[in-house]
């Protein structure tokens, strides 16, 4: 137990894997404890194998991992769909507007929590990659991806509000015999609306990371359903929406076919841009070396940086390590 206390001083994350006999101090010291038990559970660790044997341990960093990706991906777009939902409603009520009741119910229900829940049933990937996973929310990369994502949907929705009114069939609330004051029926309420459903749709994709910590989006059949059925319904509020749709989510028809395809191709634009910034950018090592001297926070000046830290601690890591072992 001596030796995991010293690595754990070390600041190093500790595994321990034994048979949770004369062991039972290290497999609970450890940040990661596996018995090797027939028994169905072991009180000497927090995961237990039947297979006697260390070939469970390559499978617990799998899965370890797939959990840390899938916890700060439905992070990040419950962080970014409140965003969306607040930019839509500072929008609108800069004109007197409301999100309608029901727009409210479908967007919290249908396009937040189904699509979380049904994205995190991505299975873990098959292969274990030596790259580790994100470690911490307040990290550059996250820090960076978070506001520029917040920043595009807000010019997109912005867009789509100043587009709307330069139109030259465009009726304003009052023209549409909607009562003085905060209302729901307008053209700038249908094409905020139906663009900020899209946009929803993009970052959960956008967030819903495949490989090389799970299995692509595509193998989770129940989530692939509900983006289909939810991209379908919002393409049809904007191209075809019928009577009952309009009425029900309180909606103006847009009687402008090349409107319609300018919101589309504002969506289309947003997941474009949306893509390049996670794809491209983000993994970028010179903005993220960058951007790290603006996001961590507490770092006197003229110290090292986070990853010369690591540099050198990793250089000495193995000189250390021998010492610990003499010392025991």
């Amino acid at each position: 137990m001596q030796f995991v206390v010293l690595l754990q001083q070390k600041e190093m994350v500790v595994g321990m894997c034994g048979d949770g006999a004369n062991d039972c101090g290290p497999l609970k010291t450890a940040h990661v404890g596996v018995a090797l038990s027939e028994e169905e559970a072991s009180v000497a660790a927090p995961f237990t194998s039947k297979v006697q044997n260390i070939s469970c341990i390559p499978t617990l960093i799998r899965e370890g991992r797939a959990a840390l990706t899938t916890s700060f991906a439905a992070f990040k777009f419950m962080a970014l769909y409140s965003m969306i939902q607040f930019t839509s409603v500072i929008i609108l009520n800069t004109v007197l507007l409301y999100l309608g009741d029901f727009q409210f119910l479908y967007i919290d229900i249908f396009l937040s929590i189904v699509l979380v829940m049904c994205f995190a049933r991505s299975p873990a990937n098959s292969r274990l990659t030596p790259v580790r996973p994100p470690t911490k929310l307040m990290s550059s990369p996250i820090i960076v991806s978070f506001a520029s994502h917040v920043a595009i949907q807000a010019a997109i929705q912005i867009a789509a509000f100043l587009l709307v009114q330069k139109c030259s069939w465009y009726q304003g609330a009052e023209e549409l015999h909607e009562p003085s004051g905060h209302t729901v029926h307008s053209y700038e309420n249908t094409s905020v609306f139906t663009v900020s459903c899209f946009q929803y749709l993009i970052y959960s994709v956008l967030f819903s990371n495949g490989a090389p910590y799970r299995n692509p989006i595509y193998t989770n059949s129940l989530y692939m359903v509900a983006v289909i059925c939810l991209i379908a319904v919002s393409f049809v509020m904007i191209c075809w929406p019928f009577e009952w749709l309009l009425t029900v989510f309180q909606l103006v028809a847009i009687p402008d076919w090349r409107f319609r395809a300018s919101l589309l191709l504002l969506v289309a634009m947003n997941a474009l841009l949306s893509y390049l910034i996670e794809a491209f950018v983000i993994p970028n090592r010179i903005l993220r070396k960058f951007a790290s001297r603006f996001t961590c926070w507490g770092r006197k000046p003229g110290s090292v940086t986070t990853q010369t830290k690591a540099s050198k601690e990793s250089q000495t890591r193995e000189t250390e390590m021998d010492q610990m072992l003499t010392s025991l």
